[in-house]
């Protein structure tokens, strides 16, 4: 299955292209279907940006194909300041409940998620009323060559939001956490990051 964070880079790369600025805003994007491989089949994947509003379109289909393209997601793209001027980010306060990476993970493998070494980034997060703050582990991958976030920065920042689950999550729940939304994503410069 295409990562759900995959999508959110391509946004981001889509503005970049666009708007050849570092900061930008990727807002409303929907997953509307999940783009699944058989193991047997390449697709082409196709991203359309509308220069009018920024909306973009990521569609699919089998590489080679006639078939219809198969819509995937949809959001819309701005630039932004670099300086944040325009955004007000409310925190977690320090009285907010700390995870520590290890409980992290203990957590994750619990409920089936079991990630290898490169995507074990997350130092700790902090976890407030549906908020999340975190730091990223300082040797997680350091070249961000060729993407605006790194893939496995971004993971770490999803897998965060176990942390809003905390206590409500069992092994035998056999849930699948899939990200389908994301409101509001702000990228104020590229490069590494340490906190989220």
């Amino acid at each position: 299955m295409f990562p759900g964070t995959a999508y959110v880079e391509m946004g981001l790369a889509a503005a970049r292209q666009w708007l050849g600025a570092k900061a930008c805003v990727l807002e409303d994007l929907d997953i509307v279907s999940p783009m699944v491989f058989d193991g047997q089949h390449a697709r082409t994947v196709h991203l359309a940006l509308d220069p009018r509003d920024g909306g973009f379109r990521i569609c699919s289909r089998q590489r080679l194909s006639d078939e219809p393209w198969a819509l995937h997601a949809v959001g819309r793209v701005q630039e932004t300041s670099a300086d944040g001027g325009d955004v007000v980010l409310a925190g977690v306060p320090p009285s907010g409940t700390e995870i520590s990476a290890e409980t992290h993970y203990r957590m994750a493998k619990s409920v089936g998620l079991d990630y290898g070494p490169d995507f074990r980034g997350l130092e700790y997060a902090r976890v407030e009323e549906g908020r999340v703050e975190g730091g990223l582990r300082a040797d997680i991958p350091e070249d961000v060559s060729g993407y605006v976030v790194h893939p496995a920065l971004m993971d770490v920042c999803a897998q965060s939001l176990l942390g809003v689950f905390a206590g409500r999550m069992h092994a035998d729940d056999r849930a699948a956490l899939l990200p389908v939304r994301v409101g509001r994503f702000v990228l104020r410069r590229e490069g590494r990051a340490r906190t989220f």
